[in-house]
């Protein structure tokens, strides 16, 4: 799976390059977020402005991301197109994460 990364101000910043987080790639990005927490990566920024689609699969990997965080860091998100702000909203998990419209407001 596509991605960048970036560490800025003590945080990573993950931003998948796909158009969709889904059942096709979600198991290797599963595995490329726990290996950045096992990296000892506790506050990670996933900034979404590439996905304009996210299935139940992509989602239980962004989930599964903050557990592997724990309580001693956090999982925020940012820049989420329409369609995936929609179902985060659908979901309830607006009430889990924070979430940002930006990646500098997300940072600050």
């Amino acid at each position: 799976m596509k991605m960048e990364t970036i560490t800025k101000n003590n945080m990573l910043i993950v931003k998948p390059l796909e158009k969709r987080l889904d059942a096709k790639v979600a198991v290797e990005f599963k595995e490329d977020l726990a290996k950045f927490v096992k990296e000892g990566n506790k506050n990670i920024l996933m900034n979404l402005e590439y996905v304009e689609f996210v299935d139940s699969s992509g989602l239980g990997a962004i989930v599964a991301c903050l557990k592997n965080i724990g309580k001693d860091g956090d999982l925020k998100l940012c820049s989420l197109q329409p369609a995936v702000k929609s179902l985060v909203e659908l979901t309830r998990l607006h009430r889990v994460f924070q979430i940002y419209p930006c990646e500098a407001d997300a940072i600050s």
